[in-house]
C-alpha cells in the first residue's frame, strides 16, 4: 500500500507511468491480484504546500504470503521510477501481511486461475 501526491505538472505523466510500468511490471508476477486507487475528498494540498502524505491511496494485492521482490525491482530500476516517484514526489510505502482466516470458495479460485491465464 502507497500513498502518493504527485506534482499537479507531472499528473498525466505519474499515472501513465503507474498503469503502464508499475502494473504492467507487476502483472508479470504468477500471484498478483489486482491494483486498485482511492482518492482522498475533501483535501486541501493548494493551501497546505508540505502535506504529510497524498491524497492517493494505492492497494496492491498478491496471493501469496512473501513480498515479490523481482517484480518491484523491476519496477524500482525504471527511469520512470526515478522520473516519478524519486524527483520529490510525496511517496509513503507501508506493507502489510494480512494472514486468511477464510477457506477460498470456489469463485474465487476460478477468478484467480482466469487472471493467472491472461497472464501467461
Amino acid at each position: 500500500m502507497t500513498r502518493a501526491a504527485p506534482k499537479p505538472a507531472k499528473h498525466e505523466e505519474f499515472f501513465k507511468f503507474h498503469r503502464e510500468g508499475m502494473v504492467e511490471a507487476l502483472l508479470q508476477g504468477p500471484n498478483f491480484l489486482r491494483s486498485r486507487i482511492f482518492k482522498q475528498i475533501g483535501r486541501d494540498d493548494e493551501n497546505n504546500p508540505n502535506p504529510l502524505s497524498g491524497p492517493y491511496l494505492f492497494i496492491y494485492e498478491w496471493d501469496c504470503e512473501e513480498m515479490p521482490w523481482e517484480e518491484l525491482v523491476t519496477v524500482g530500476a525504471k527511469k520512470e521510477w526515478r522520473n516519478n516517484i524519486e524527483d520529490g514526489t510525496i511517496h509513503e510505502v507501508m506493507n502489510y501481511h494480512p494472514t486468511r482466516l477464510s477457506k477460498k470458495n470456489k469463485d474465487e479460485e476460478e477468478s484467480i486461475e482466469r487472471r493467472k491465464s491472461v497472464v501467461q
